[in-house]
């Protein structure tokens, strides 16, 4: 074999091998009748709480508390848990660091599953996906559910040590120091994007970070947008998706920037970090207090400066991000995402047809034809 034809061969086994970070919900259903080994864990979020026997449930799935994953500080920001305390919650739900498939999903949405998909492959899991939309789509789309008996945890003294060895990527956080560095020195190698609403982003932010609330990047069904949609979102807000910047998540506790990373994976953007306990940690760590700078896209500026209804500048920005888009759009749509969705759907994923702007020509040169066409000649009768 040359060497030409073992690269390519090599290259697309790597390739093939590789999974998006989403899983459809029809795709899960299809592995779970197939009897294949995986894992499916439901992600207990901060402050909630599930009933075996009376909440509905994937079949096959363990619940996984985020709180039990997390290390709480000061109980208001949620930081990276330690090597013992990962490796111990993974021994009781036996997810081992293999190969092997695991699936994650929340009750609500996305935003907690994201959090338990960027610290799985943060230790060093190779194969995690986020179930697309959690499970308010799955019961939706009429898949079936559990309830009850839960499928009990491990002892993790029982199990095999070996089977177990996480490392944490500290490149895949920033620290409070590095946040505060960024602000400092602008460095023009990185973007941090905070998702917390416009309104907590007024009133206090780190200087040079863009707003992006995280409620932009899902459906009003709690599903991620499709990559075209979310690549017009970033261009919008002016996120570089090159790899050799990097993008910084930030969020308010630490946890739903990860839903912000799950949709930078989605168009494969590489080179992304989480800000490790989230706004609230920043403001706790650094002794002198963030500069409060408005950042906007140039749209949204405008936008803010025409609109005197509360929160419009956000309903306005959505317009702006699929121009061209009807100038009474948001007036129309009753809610800032239904009128993204409106937009996009209308001005991007589906362009429209150019034979309603063809006939008007058309008809009009028709028009212009039998206007110029001469008068016919009248017969002349002749005498007998």
């Amino acid at each position: 074999m040359s060497a030409r034809l073992y690269l390519s061969v090599l290259l697309a086994s790597f390739v093939a091998g590789q999974v998006g970070p989403l899983i459809e919900t029809h795709e899960l259903s299809l592995k779970l009748t197939s009897g294949a080994a995986f894992t499916v864990l439901e992600v207990i979020n901060l402050g909630e709480t599930r009933d075996p026997a009376l909440d509905p449930r994937i079949p096959q799935a363990k619940y996984l508390s985020l709180k039990s994953l997390t290390n709480p500080t000061a109980g208001t920001f949620v930081k990276t848990p330690t090597l013992a305390v990962f490796k111990d919650v993974m021994k009781k739900l036996g997810v081992q660091k293999s190969a092997q498939l695991v699936v994650v999903y929340d009750s609500k949405g996305m935003k907690a599953a994201a959090m338990v998909w960027w610290l799985l492959r943060a230790f060093g899991h190779p194969n995690v996906q986020v179930l697309n939309g959690g499970l308010p789509k799955w019961i939706r789309e009429g898949f079936m559910v559990s309830q009850g008996t839960i499928p009990s945890l491990l002892d993790p003294v029982r199990e095999n040590d070996l089977l177990y060895q996480y490392v944490l990527n500290a490149g895949r956080f920033w620290s409070s120091a590095d946040l505060k560095a960024y602000e400092a020195q602008q460095w023009v190698t990185a973007q941090v994007i905070d998702v917390r609403p416009r309104s907590e982003f007024d009133q206090r932010n780190v200087r040079g970070s863009i707003n992006l609330p995280s409620d932009i990047i899902c459906r009003a069904d709690g599903s991620l947008r499709s990559a075209i949609e979310l690549r017009a979102i970033f261009e919008g807000y002016r996120v570089v998706l090159a790899p050799n910047i990097q993008t910084a998540a930030v969020s308010l506790n630490g946890v739903e920037a990860a839903e912000a990373l799950l949709a930078l994976a989605a168009v494969d953007k590489v080179n992304s970090v989480l800000v490790n306990g989230g706004w609230q940690a920043f403001a706790a760590e650094q002794p002198v207090t963030p500069v409060v700078l408005r950042q906007g896209s140039l749209c949204e500026d405008t936008c803010a400066e025409t609109c005197t209804e509360e929160d419009c500048a956000t309903s306005c920005v959505r317009q702006c991000l699929s121009e061209p888009c009807l100038p009474t759009c948001t007036s129309l749509c009753g809610s800032a995402s239904a009128c993204l969705d409106h937009c996009i759907h209308s001005f991007c994923v589906s362009a429209p047809s150019a034979l309603p702007y063809l006939a008007l020509p058309f008809l009009l040169l028709v028009l212009l034809c039998l206007l110029k066409r001469p008068a016919p000649h009248p017969k002349l009768s002749h005498s007998p």
